[in-house]
């Protein structure tokens, strides 16, 4: 699907993924998925999963990647863009959920370009002079 509203792209997308449940998956699909209320939030949830430690906790990578989505909404739109191309461009690629949960491809760019974004963040941050006072604000930290 090409949406001229890249919000109405993320909803089709979202509700896509949401219809794909599988029953063997169910509860997975559940918590990574269903239980979310957008595609934001539910990527964040599974990035934060993925790359949490014992002394890096899921939910502290979680909110990390959910304020950079809800600060830079072209980071959502390109998780979209990947999504639709690896579901469109590779033929194992079975649905956009399966893209989702099991493309180590696709995860490491997400977090590759929220990465990228917070390296920008503060390399602005310290040029100007270390305080960043409304970008932090707007970041939430």
């Amino acid at each position: 699907m090409q949406a001229a509203d890249p919000d109405e792209e993320a909803s089709w997308v979202w509700n896509e993924i949401k219809a794909e449940s599988e029953p063997a998956l169910a509860s997975y699909f559940y918590s990574t998925i269903l239980s979310h209320s957008t595609l934001d939030r539910s990527l964040a949830f599974h990035l934060g999963n993925k790359l949490c430690s014992s002394t890096l906790l899921s939910n502290l990578l979680c909110d990390l990647f959910l304020n950079t989505f809800s600060v830079d909404p072209e980071l959502r739109s390109a998780a979209v863009a990947d999504l639709c191309a690896a579901r469109s461009r590779d033929p194992a690629c079975v649905s956009f959920s399966h893209c989702f949960l099991n493309y180590t491809g696709f995860l490491a760019c997400q977090v590759m370009g929220n990465g990228v974004w917070w390296w920008w963040w503060w390399e602005v941050a310290l040029r100007e002079g270390g305080g960043g006072g409304e970008k932090r604000e707007k970041v939430g930290i």
